[in-house]
């Protein structure tokens, strides 16, 4: 034995002589216990009495663990040598015998058996590999926790002495110091123990999982011998059966013929139902097959537990280091395919379904056979010669034989398919647990992958790791290899391949005559006379076409080199990097033909030429530089080589960010094309254009450094997930708009089909605007679809769970089952902590309900309440703003633990105060809701409240906004329009009435001067016609006449300019009647003057 082995057995048994010293310790400790406390004991006495109490209990715990180890140690050898004989057993199962004489019923047992054998085989391999894992990570720790065990001691041994005061108290101090010193050299004895006996517990466990290898073997091969005996015996049964079967028939041969199709159809029907027992593909091959996707099933569920179990105890010992972060990586990229599983239990729905209907027919056909007298009858029947009495015996005797062959037959069948039956049910149900289980597991490493570094922070050993991803990217024997690859996907499918070079060089040519009708048809649709949307249409199809032919040929290119046999892992690698840039091609080109020069956004999406030219030069270099890049970071995503990836990869990505970063800056500047795009907007919310700047300057840089920190997989993901989301939102705008200009056409139909009121028409001016249903939903499209984007990468908030901030008392109703199988449910309080990821989520709620009352009533209003009139839908839009408000903000605060029943008595106390401090703002609010339930007053509505005239524009909660008739906008508070008097002009009826008096010299025609007046009022377009005009002779004024013309019109928008026309007509009509309008005279007679008066000079007497 060597030196190490020498100094590791004496120190097992120094351990030992230690132990078997300190295991008397506890029995003197109790035969000398803490005298019993009078009842007057002293708090401070019971606390040491419960902490000795405490201290025994932790040395009897580690005495036990010091003892294990160290018999651990002493069994090694008598339990490897065990563990070799069953070795050596199990390495003999090619001598496995069955029994030939073995019976159905026994070998049916016996194969159950073994199949429950290797399934504790399998369950007990897994579970050794778990303590493999476990030992590893504690052999680290060990160490540490000796050291920390040894200083733990020596501050025992420097502690002070108790006090000589309360001789109990003293007394149990010390027993509390002694038991603490002695558990703290029993817990050094134990890890010393562990470490002097760990690599012989290694040993052992090395042999155990050997042995569990073994087992799991011989199982097999003793199931599968088993299985193949039992089908044997099967298969021996029915031939048997068969032969008995076709020596009746042939020696009936000489009865009637009807009676001899019975025997047939029996004998057919038979083998019929015994191909299915035995043949191949039959119901016992079936039950095989879902026997062994079973047991394949139940081992991958064991297998994802114990490695989730092993992933959990890696990053609990480890944490969040870059070597976990690389396990976990792999972990996840070698998971179960979920959705692969979901389609095979959606078929094997199906499957037993048939499975339950063949059960159901079989059992009808079962109960047929119940009576066999009846149907030997029946057979019988069929001869119709005389038979004697003995050979009559004879043919029923036979007869039975068959039906009763039949019925064993259909009872195995019946038996059969319910075996089936229940072993797709259980493996359907495994499937749901393999489901389950990979969800677990993606959802731990989901939660944690996106905060572990994916490798280290740059450093110099980086470049000479992408010298070496460089020298096997551009190696020239494996662009040899990629060469081979290439002519072989050529020569597979050579047509289907010539056809795809045909038409790619035959759109060579065809691309320039796109381009020029894209041409052709900018300059039809900027025509302000064009009433069609088929130009646009015809654009958005050429332009897809343009812009995708490129990207299409490379991923062709790239998915049929993939799929060639003799591609090498280089092949493969550069495959996948052609067909993501191929993908990330077709989303840039795809933005860069929508901005060309004559393109959609400039002639059918109303942008300025600038802005889309320059967008359009700028996209160009962006995709020279960034294509390439992609390409290089997913063909090292591909090759799976660490260092690789975060050198080279690393690289690539960094130069990406950066030149979107350039991008961001030129195109949201100051003057930039999309500062220019979106004008309006930016002045109305500088803030929020300020934001939108800085974002796209931080979002890149920040994935750079994050990149350079080493979360390069991190910043990938999310630059990825990035891109998308603003390209979506891109495409997302220029839909928008083009919905607009639809609108905007419809509208240009529709004023040349309408009769125009005026004599010289005046068509629309070309402008597309995004109506507010438009934009409520493309606000909603674009926050569902960013959240499909980023969802995957949500199970990493959950880390943020483990962030307490405070916590909350809240009734949650818990269910139960009673004793009398009955659920009951009962509320009881439970203290939740509120967590950061509630905090997030109660923001995001926020956000959503942000969303959604800018987006949720521009779309009622468009679409339930179209029909309703302008001042209805109003009305009805805003009190679904604020109940949609109203929840929003119940859901958020109930996020974070603030429910109605904790704010309860705090808003009734508010409610109080607030009522007798701000009761006429309260008495507004309340107005307010009056006036959008009761709807005296709507939008639209032409009102006159006090001295106060014009239209309503805006019903707020405080204040109603009007447009008086000047333009100017008055602010009257809600509790006028409830409280004091309103006129309503378009209330119930718009129609309304204006009257027009005239005056006429006396002297006039009375009656041709109301038939002008009705001439006048008739002529009128905008007079309606009923109720008719009027006129009236009202009376015998002083200086005229007095006439009164009344007419309707439709609304009170109107009542000028009619007021206007109709004044100009009177005076034209009456001026060509030689009607004098009167005017007021006054006649002056002097009666004296006085004697001296004289006119003044100059002027005529």
């Amino acid at each position: 034995m060597t030196s190490r082995g020498d100094s590791r057995w004496n120190r097992i048994a120094l351990g030992l002589w230690l132990a078997a010293g300190l295991s008397t310790f506890p029995a003197r400790a109790q035969q000398s216990p803490i005298p019993a406390p009078a009842a007057d004991v002293s708090p401070e006495l019971t606390e040491v009495e419960r902490k000795v109490h405490e201290a025994r209990s932790r040395l009897a715990e580690w005495q036990s663990k010091a003892a294990e180890y160290l018999s651990s140690g002493q069994d090694a050898q008598a339990r490897t040598r065990a563990i070799e004989e069953d070795i050596a057993r199990l390495e003999q199962r090619k001598a496995i015998t069955i029994p030939g004489d073995a019976s159905a019923a026994e070998l049916s047992a016996e194969l159950l058996e073994a199949d429950q054998d290797l399934t504790a085989a399998r369950r007990e391999a897994i579970e050794l590999d778990v303590e493999a894992d476990r030992r590893a990570e504690r052999r680290k720790r060990i160490p540490e926790l000796l050291s920390i065990a040894k200083q733990r001691l020596k501050a025992l041994g420097d502690a002070p002495s108790p006090p000589s005061g309360d001789s109990a108290m003293a007394e149990g101090l010390r027993e509390l110091a002694s038991l603490r010193r002695t558990a703290g050299q029993t817990e050094i004895a134990a890890y010393q123990n562990e470490l002097a006996t760990y690599d012989v517990r290694g040993a052992l466990l090395s042999k155990r999982r050997d042995r569990a290898t073994l087992r799991i073997a011989y199982y097999q091969a003793l199931t599968g011998k088993l299985r193949e005996a039992q089908q044997q015996l099967e298969r021996l049964e029915v031939e048997r059966d068969n032969e008995a079967t076709r020596r009746l028939l042939a020696e009936l041969m000489g009865l009637p013929d009807a009676f001899k199709r019975t025997l047939q159809e029996l004998y057919q029907r038979n083998e019929a139902l015994a191909s299915v027992l035995t043949s191949e593909g039959g119901v016992h091959e079936q039950i095989e097959d879902v026997s062994g996707k079973l047991r394949r099933a139940e081992v991958r569920v064991a297998e994802l537990e114990a490695e989730l179990t092993r992933l959990a105890a890696r990053v609990q010992a480890v944490g969040l280091a870059d070597s976990v972060g690389v396990l976990l990586r792999r972990h996840r990229a070698e998971a179960p395919d979920i959705g692969m599983y979901r389609r095979f239990i959606r078929m094997r729905q199906e499957q037993i379904g048939d499975v339950q209907l063949q059960q159901i027919r079989l059992r009808e056909q079962r109960q047929a056979l119940g009576d066999i007298d009846t149907l030997i009858d029946e057979a019988m029947a069929t001869i119709d010669v005389p038979v004697a009495p003995e050979e009559q015996a004879d043919l029923e005797s036979r007869l039975r034989q068959l039906f009763e062959t039949q019925r064993k037959y259909m009872d195995a069948l019946i038996e059969d398919y319910e075996t089936y039956f229940q072993k797709l049910v259980d493996f359907d149900a495994r499937q749901q647990e393999l489901i389950a289980r990979t969800k677990d597991l993606l959802d731990f490493i989901d939660e944690r992958i996106l905060w572990i570094p994916s490798g280290r922070v740059v450093q110099a050993e980086l470049f000479t790791d992408g010298r070496d991803a460089t020298a096997w990217l551009f190696g020239a024997k494996y662009w040899a290899q990629l060469g081979r690859g290439f002519r072989d996907a050529a020569t597979r499918l050579w047509p289907v391949n010539f056809i795809a070079l045909l038409l790619a060089f035959l759109f060579v040519p065809f691309a320039r005559r796109v381009r020029s009708r894209i041409r052709g048809l900018a300059e039809r649709a900027k025509k302000p006379g064009c009433v069609r949307f088929a130009p646009t249409s015809e654009a958005i199809a050429l332009t897809m076409v343009l812009a995708i032919w490129l990207p299409a040929l490379l991923a062709y290119v790239a998915w049929r080199l993939g799929l060639s046999p003799v591609a090498t892992q280089f092949t493969r690698s550069v495959a996948h990097g052609l067909l993501v840039a191929a993908g990330f091609w077709a989303t840039l080109r795809m933005s860069r033909q929508l901005l060309r020069p004559g393109g959609i956004a400039e002639a059918h999406c109303g942008w300025s030429d600038k802005a889309a030219h320059a967008l359009w030069r700028d996209l160009r270099w962006l995709t020279i530089v960034t294509v390439p890049a992609v390409f290089v970071i997913f063909v090292f995503e591909m090759r799976g080589e660490d260092l690789w990836r975060e050198s080279l990869g690393r690289l690539a990505f960094s130069i990406a960010m950066m030149a979107v970063g350039v991008f961001n800056y030129l195109a949201l500047q100051s003057g930039g094309p999309l500062a220019e795009v979106l004008r309006g907007r930016t002045r109305r919310r500088p803030w929020a254009w300020r934001t939108v700047q800085l974002s796209s300057l931080v979002i890149p840089l920040a994935l750079v450094a994050a990149a350079l920190r080493g979360f390069y997989w991190t910043a990938l993901q999310f630059g990825a997930r990035l891109h998308l989301n603003l390209a979506f939102v891109f495409l997302l705008v220029v839909v928008l708009q083009l919905a607009a200009r639809w609108s905007m056409i419809a509208q240009r139909r529709a004023a040349l089909e309408d009769e125009d009121l005026d004599e010289n028409p005046v068509r629309p001016e070309p402008t597309i605007e995004v109506s507010r249903l438009m934009l409520g939903t493309g606000l909603l499209l674009a926050v569902f679809g960013s959240s499909a984007i980023w969802g995957d990468l949500a199970p990493a908030t959950r880390i943020l769970h483990q962030v307490e901030l405070w916590t909350v008392t809240q009734t949650v109703t818990v269910s139960g089952i009673d004793p009398s199988g009955i659920e009951r449910f009962s509320t009881e309080d439970r203290l939740v902590a509120i967590t950061l990821a509630d905090l997030l989520r109660s923001f995001l709620i926020g956000l959503f309900t942000l969303a959604l009352i800018r987006a949720l009533p521009g779309m009622l209003e468009a679409t339930l309440f179209r029909r309703l009139g302008r001042g209805v839908r109003y009305a009805y839009s805003t009190i679904v703003r604020y109940a949609v408000v109203l929840a929003g903000l119940a859901v958020a605060f109930d996020a974070i633990g603030i429910g109605w029943s904790s704010i309860q008595w705090l808003v009734a106390a508010v409610g109080l105060g607030l009522g007798f401090g701000l009761q006429e703002i309260f008495a507004n609010f309340v107005s307010g809701l009056i006036i959008l339930f009761e709807r005296p007053i709507r939008v639209g509505d032409m009102v006159t409240v006090g001295e106060v005239n014009g239209t309503v524009s805006k019903i707020r909660i405080r204040a109603t906004w009007i447009t008086a008739f000047d333009r100017k906008e008055l602010i009257v508070p809600n509790k006028e329009f409830v409280t004091g008097r309103l006129i309503n002009w378009t209330l119930s009826d718009a129609v309304l009435r204006i009257s027009i008096p005239v005056g006429v010299a006396y002297g006039s025609d009375t009656d041709r001067v109301t038939e002008v007046l009705y001439e006048v009022a008739r002529g009128s377009r905008r007079v309606l016609r009923d109720p008719p005009p009027q006129v009236l002779f009202l009376s015998f004024g002083d200086s005229s006449l007095s006439f009164e013309l009344r007419a309707f019109i439709r609304n009170a928008e109107q009542l000028f300019l009619i007021r206007h026309e109709l004044h100009m007509g009177i005076d034209k009509a009456f001026r060509e009647a030689g009607i004098e309008i009167a005017f007021p005279q006054r006649d002056l007679h002097l009666r004296s003057m006085p004697d001296d008066w004289r006119p003044p000079p100059g002027r005529p007497e």
